[in-house]
């Protein structure tokens, strides 16, 4: 799909009367493009065996701890203080963040609370959260408050997670139109 569309794009605005240097570029979607996922997703996908066995190592405790301090370092010098390495959000680290907090509310589930129940905090959390963007906007930068690492996205990121995590969630429309989201980004 990336090079379909890559090549795709170039062709329909420019033509076919371009250098051949524009063609190559158009094929190295992983190091000559403004899209950052690729590359990103792409990495994750790389790693992503050693991550789930580095996680189904651990204990809940060291699980915990290890994500604490993982989240803790990427908001403290990531997000507040803009270190390189993740200073918008826009990197292989924050994949890999997300990656790990999936795989620990997938491993441990809240216990005592029903899906349905959890599906319908985990939304109110969202909106929640939303608003909250909206109310904060006046004062913090837009850049630092919609980044993808700044804490409130973080927690609408883990709220939708909960809002899906039903293991037998299934619906056509969505399904259908999910199909084409990717395209739609590219």
């Amino acid at each position: 799909q990336c090079f379909f569309y890559s090549l795709g794009i170039l062709l329909l605005i420019k033509g076919f009367n371009q250098p051949i240097s524009d063609y190559l570029k158009a094929c190295q979607i992983l190091s000559k493009n403004d899209l950052w996922y690729i590359p990103a997703y792409f990495g994750l996908y790389l790693i992503s065996p050693f991550l789930n066995a580095g996680c189904q190592s651990l204990t809940r405790q060291q699980f915990t701890a290890f994500l604490a301090l993982f989240v803790g370092f990427n908001l403290w010098c990531g997000w507040y203080w803009g270190g390189s390495f993740n200073p918008t959000g826009y990197t292989l680290t924050q994949l890999i963040m997300l990656y790990f907090i999936g795989r620990y509310i997938s491993r441990f589930p809240l216990p005592l609370i029903g899906t349905c129940r959890l599906q319908i905090i985990a939304l109110a959390v969202y909106i929640f959260a939303s608003i909250a963007n909206v109310l904060l906007y006046p004062f913090i930068p837009a850049a630092k408050l919609f980044a993808y690492n700044s804490p409130i996205v973080l927690i609408q990121s883990i709220a939708l997670f909960y809002a899906f995590i039903s293991p037998n969630f299934s619906n056509r429309a969505i399904n259908f139109i999910a199909k084409s989201a990717f395209a739609v980004y590219l």
